[in-house]
């Protein structure tokens, strides 16, 4: 079979920003789970070693798998506090980040001690588009109504409602057709996340944006 890419790569800047690549992932185990997570952790603090203020996180590949490694491994990028919630016939289980690392309950998610970020990067811009699906979905709509975010690109798959199996770290399988997913303001997710900002060319569009945040910032920063 083809070979899968790994669950995150730290690329070659793009016009200088930072750009880390976090792809589908699927596995499963305590163990498996944490060490995938590290991964993401590790390409994450090797893509921020040679950027600038920003970050470009592409999710455009990401077509799903199991979401906590992905939203653990970079749980330092989301803001403090509620990130998003699943809204189910079960109750209500609500993600968190506390201290960069990310909560259900009081269960840290994976629980496994990641390496601190060396900097968190001021602004982060995602990259969207078809292949973007589920698990991938997800870990983009934790950004949503995050201030220092934007995201560019085309509409995803919508494949968050589909009856999807969220693996729980209990070792249950949540469905996700009883379940809605809100973001962090309580608006539930319906159909395709769409880009803040639709782009043919999103990369580019990406890098301009941090350049006119990143700049601005320098400037304002200044006595």
């Amino acid at each position: 079979g083809k070979e899968r890419a790994p669950i995150a790569q730290a690329q070659a800047p793009s016009n200088g920003f930072a750009r880390l690549s976090l792809n589908g992932w699927v596995g499963d185990g305590e163990a498996e789970v944490g060490q995938a997570a590290r991964q993401v952790r590790q390409a994450l603090i090797e893509s921020l070693g040679g950027g600038r203020c920003g970050l470009i996180l592409d999710l455009s590949g990401n077509g799903g798998g199991n979401m906590w490694p992905m939203m653990g491994g970079l749980a330092p990028l989301y803001d403090e506090g509620l990130v998003e919630v699943y809204d189910g016939r079960g109750g209500r289980t609500e993600l968190n980040v506390r201290n960069g690392a990310l909560h259900s309950g009081r269960l840290r998610l994976p629980n496994v001690d990641l390496p601190p970020l060396p900097a968190r990067p001021q602004r982060i811009a995602l990259i969207l588009g078809p292949q973007t699906a589920s698990s991938g979905e997800v870990v983009a709509l934790g950004f949503k109504g995050q201030r220092n975010a934007r995201s560019f690109g085309a509409a995803t798959a919508g494949a968050t409602s589909a009856n999807q199996g969220v693996h729980l770290p209990s070792g249950g399988v949540l469905a996700l057709t009883i379940a809605r997913l809100l973001d962090r303001d309580g608006v539930a997710q319906q159909g395709p996340l769409l880009p803040d900002e639709r782009s043919e060319r999103p990369f580019e569009a990406a890098a301009q944006w941090l350049q006119e945040q990143c700049d601005g910032a320098a400037e304002t920063s200044a006595p």
